[in-house]
Formats: structure tokens, sequence, C-alpha cells
């Protein structure tokens, strides 16, 4: 959860704070990096005076990811990171991870449109220890694995069925590597 040293401090003292401690040049102003990043996040003017302990569940885990991305960290692991957001958090994430993270972003995730936005090389691990390094997006993979299985299929016996099944599916695994 979210360490708050001081109960009664407001969602913008804790940002400004928060992007303080990250600055390491004094090129930023602490206070106005606060406010654009608390509207990047989609925290209204209304909310940045109110204590930090009123905050729902959903704005907490919001503050909490303006929190570690105050700062400025050059390499982010991300579990499922989609699971736990509501709409205007992802889409503020996926924003900031796009036009202003500079580092390098390790996601897991199933949420192809997030992994598609957020990222341009993959590895895919397919089990038995097999892991493919690709590059490019979730969604063009998996057009690749479309099109391998077309030409599997337009290969196949005129009668369009393969009663032998010719290769096991370690041998199709290897093709789609390939």
């Amino acid at each position: 959860g979210l360490t708050i040293g001081d109960p009664s401090q407001t969602v913008l003292q804790f940002v400004v704070e928060s992007v303080q401690s990250s600055e390491s040049s004094g090129i930023v102003v602490a206070p106005d990096e606060a406010r654009r990043l608390l509207q990047k996040f989609e925290f209204p003017r209304s909310r940045w005076n109110e204590r930090v302990s009123v905050l729902s569940g959903g704005e907490r885990r919001r503050l909490q990811m303006l929190y570690v991305l105050s700062k400025r960290p050059n390499f982010l692991v991300m579990d499922e990171p989609s699971v736990d957001c509501d709409l205007d958090t992802l889409q503020a994430l996926e924003t900031y991870l796009q036009d202003e993270y500079e580092g390098v972003l390790l996601v897991v995730s199933h949420d192809r449109s997030f992994a598609d936005k957020v990222s341009d090389h993959l590895f895919v691990f397919q089990g038995d220890g097999d892991v493919i390094d690709y590059t490019g997006t979730l969604s063009e993979y998996a057009s690749t694995l479309v099109d391998i299985e077309n030409e599997s299929i337009a290969g196949q016996s005129d009668s369009g069925v393969d009663l032998d099944k010719k290769s096991s599916y370690k041998e199709d695994n290897a093709k789609r590597n390939q």
C-alpha cells in the first residue's frame, strides 16, 4: 500500500514532496511538476487539497502510481497493470508511458490493447522453456501466427483434412518460432 508519512498531508503536498525527493538537478520546479502530474493522472483540482487519508481506493492506487513515476525510474516492472486500474487511470498510464517515460519497461500482461500501446518488443513465453524474442507489438505477433497457420492449412492435402497428422505439436511450435 501507499506509505503516508503524515496522515494530515494533502494530496498536493504529498506529490510535491515526492517530486522534490527525486529532483537531482533542480531544473524541475517541484510544485509545477506536481500539478502537472496530478492533472495528467486525472486528479481534479478539487481533490488536491484533500487529505490523502480520505482518498478512495482507486485514487490511492493512482496516487501510488504517480508517486512511483515521480521518482523518474529508469526501469519499471509492471505485472498485469491494467487489472487494478479504472479506465481513466489506465488511459493516463498509457499516455504517460507512451509520451514521457524514457526507461526500460517490462510488462507482464494479457491486455493486448495496453501491451500494443506501451511496447515494441516481446518475449513470448510458450511453456516448456520455449521463449520467442519478437520485435513488434502483441497484435503484430498474433497476425504473424495467423499467417503461419493459414500457410500451413493451404499446404495440406487437397481434401483439406490431414488424417495422418504429419507433424506433432512440437514441430508446429518449431515452425511458429521460425
